[in-house]
């Protein structure tokens, strides 16, 4: 399930989707480690390899600037079969920048660079109620509400309230917010 907010991007989107084949989705294996250390070769779900195609062809069209108007974090939902709902879907995002590095023979890839070079991480929160996510490196918790209102005009629509706490204290927040983090602290 896609949604995007824009003919133009929505467009790409099923352009992009139309080019997904056969070859890319059959046959396609994983490789998985035991706990004794051995290695298993296993055939992925076809229609698990084809969603995650669909997903790359929506985070390309988020990421690609075909219109100004979409962009940002894209956000896994569920619709919840036989309802009217959808759930905003648990997980951690870690952004990492593409400055230019040299590494020698020996040296590590260093793929996380630091917030000041664009890098950063954050736990999105399950919910199906409001939206809530955790930047770590802000010390940042935001949770999209319709609580807030601005205008009578865009009522029902969730605007961001910005927290400045730990991960802890944010947690709390979440869970006032009908929330859950996927990443526990304890």
């Amino acid at each position: 399930m896609a949604w995007l907010g824009s003919w133009e991007a929505y467009n790409e989107f099923k352009r992009l989707e139309s080019l997904i084949s056969e070859d890319d989705v059959k046959g396609k294996k994983s490789i998985t480690r035991t706990d004794n250390g051995e290695f298993l070769e296993e055939d992925l779900d076809e229609e698990l390899v084809r969603a995650y195609k669909i997903e790359e062809c929506f985070s390309e069209v988020v990421n690609s600037g075909i219109d100004p108007t979409v962009g940002g974090m894209a956000v896994r939902i569920r619709a919840m079969e036989g309802e009217n709902i959808f759930q905003y879907m648990s997980g951690m995002n870690a952004i990492a920048s593409n400055w230019p590095q040299i590494v020698k023979p020996g040296e590590s890839i260093i793929f996380y660079q630091g917030a000041d070079k664009g890098s950063y991480s954050c736990n999105v929160y399950q919910s199906s109620r409001n939206f809530c996510c955790y930047v770590y490196e802000a010390n940042c918790g935001i949770v999209y509400t319709d609580d807030v209102i601005y205008s009578k005009d865009l009522e029902g629509m969730k605007f961001p309230k910005i927290y400045r706490m730990d991960k802890k204290s944010f947690d709390d927040i979440a869970a006032q917010n009908g929330a859950y983090p996927c990443i526990e602290i304890g």
